[in-house]
């Protein structure tokens, strides 16, 4: 789970967009590494997907556990039916989702219990 080169995220990110854009009811996503305060950095994925759809994020990382290797499933997902982020050329702007993505966890880390639960419940 490396950044690459041109800092733009996670460098496997077009082979696991690749297995997320394959699936039913998915209009669009983008994957990019999301710093952790224990493993550095994770994979996460932002998933738009067709309204009404009932893709989850725990479906979605069951089915790419059958075509990734471990390291490369995104281990935290966003689902939403609003369209990605884009710049005025129409890049998906990864950093917006990076920083959003980033300021969710912080914002669960903060509402956790004061002696923990031993990371039950967290739906990374």
């Amino acid at each position: 789970n490396s950044v690459d080169s041109d800092g733009d995220g996670y460098e496997d990110a077009a082979e696991v967009e690749a297995a997320i854009a394959r699936m039913d009811g998915v209009v669009e996503c983008a994957v990019f590494g999301l710093p952790d305060a224990v493993m550095g950095e994770i994979v996460a994925a932002a998933v738009v997907v067709r309204k009404g759809s009932t893709l989850t994020g725990y479906d979605l990382r069951q089915i790419l556990s059958t075509q990734l290797p471990g390291f490369k499933v995104p281990e935290r997902i966003d689902i939403t039916c609003s369209p990605l982020p884009r710049n005025a050329t129409g890049k998906v702007v990864k950093r917006e989702l990076r920083e959003a993505m980033a300021a969710q966890a912080a914002k669960q880390e903060l509402s956790k219990e004061p002696h923990g639960n031993g990371g039950a419940g967290d739906d990374r």
